[in-house]
């Protein structure tokens, strides 16, 4: 919680003299690196930061490559009735050669 709060008082306070704003961005730099994890569930090739949102989104892919290959598919048995067939506006073609 600390991490954040420092670098909030770092950037919005910009009538600070520029010596000030860099001593706290680099306390708060410090804080960060010291509450991050090595190892473990919450470390960067963790089970919880990198492997369940990987799978997730693998998951997400892969049904709607489905879905969309399904959809695709339903699409395939209507009748082709080209452009504006389906907002009310009825055209007439008159043929000529009669």
């Amino acid at each position: 919680m600390l991490p954040p709060l420092f670098w909030g008082v770092a950037a919005f306070t910009p009538s600070r003299v520029a010596d000030v704003t860099a001593v706290v961005h680099e306390l708060k730099m410090m804080t960060f690196l010291a509450v991050v994890p090595r190892t473990g569930p919450f470390a960067w090739d963790g089970l919880l930061v990198f492997w369940i949102p990987l799978t997730l989104v693998i998951g997400w892919i892969s049904i709607m490559a489905a879905l969309l290959l399904r959809a695709i598919g339903a699409q395939d048995g209507l009748p082709d009735r080209g452009p504006g067939a389906g907002d009310g506006n009825r055209t007439r073609t008159i043929s000529l050669e009669d």
